[in-house]
């Protein structure tokens, strides 16, 4: 997987040897993972959140947050996740968490952006503390294709006290990186998270920043200013 960050502070710190900085067109409109289909939000997200599976550079299915699954019958899945595994906030990760995350995402009350699961999960069941069943509507075969992409699990205390709107701007996942904060319109601000089950990742922090002008992103790449942009636009030559 390839995670997504930006480095310094504001735009006239000074540059730090411990953090990458990227550079996107736009700041996302949120960071809720499971509100937006969106690439800015995406490549932030894919640092502070972890789903079931994830695709391998040759885009194969591995086990990321899932210990292992199997199909029970043809409208139901059964996951096993990794123990050990905690939220930023030192919550641990348990089946109940992918119970709320699912129910969520299935409920067309709450309009979410991702409508992936509506119609399609029936419900979720938890077996123990680290096994839990999805039960479809009909058959479903691609649903760990689904969940290589979708289902980041929440920790849904957070949610219940402090709001949706509250997380979207407050992220807490059990990704490689901790959110630190986010100043609309200029940077968000990611930093190593030291307890990652699949090891402390080497670079300490990372930034978002956002450049809407191409040329002026192409120009801060070319400086040193930042480490990577996105969206380079073509250069046709007569």
């Amino acid at each position: 997987m390839m995670f997504v960050a930006l480095a310094f502070g504001p735009a006239d710190a000074a540059r730090d040897k411990d953090t990458i900085v990227i550079v996107q067109g736009v700041d996302p409109t949120t960071l809720d993972p499971h509100n937006h289909m969106e690439t800015p939000a995406w490549n932030v997200q894919l640092n502070l959140f972890d789903s079931l599976l994830q695709r391998t550079p040759d885009i194969k299915k591995e086990n990321l947050l899932a210990e292992s699954y199997r199909i029970v019958n043809e409208k139901t899945w059964e996951f096993k996740i990794k123990k050990g595994v905690k939220f930023h906030n030192g919550e641990d990760l348990k089946a109940e968490n992918f119970k709320f995350t699912f129910e969520r995402m299935s409920d067309p009350k709450l309009k979410l952006n991702q409508t992936v699961f509506q119609g399609v999960i029936e419900k979720v069941e938890v077996m123990d503390d680290y096994t839990f069943r999805i039960f479809t509507a009909k058959p479903y075969p691609i649903m760990d294709a689904q969940l290589a992409i979708y289902g980041q699990p929440l920790p849904p205390q957070i949610l219940q006290e402090k709001g949706p709107a509250h997380f979207a701007l407050n992220p807490v996942g059990t990704g490689p990186y901790k959110f630190v904060r986010w100043v609309k319109d200029d940077h968000i601000l990611l930093e190593a998270n030291e307890q990652y089950f699949r090891g402390a990742p080497k670079i300490k922090k990372v930034m978002f920043r956002p450049i809407p002008e191409a040329t002026t992103r192409v120009a801060a790449l070319q400086t040193q200013e930042v480490d990577i942009i996105t969206n380079i636009l073509p250069i046709s030559r007569n």
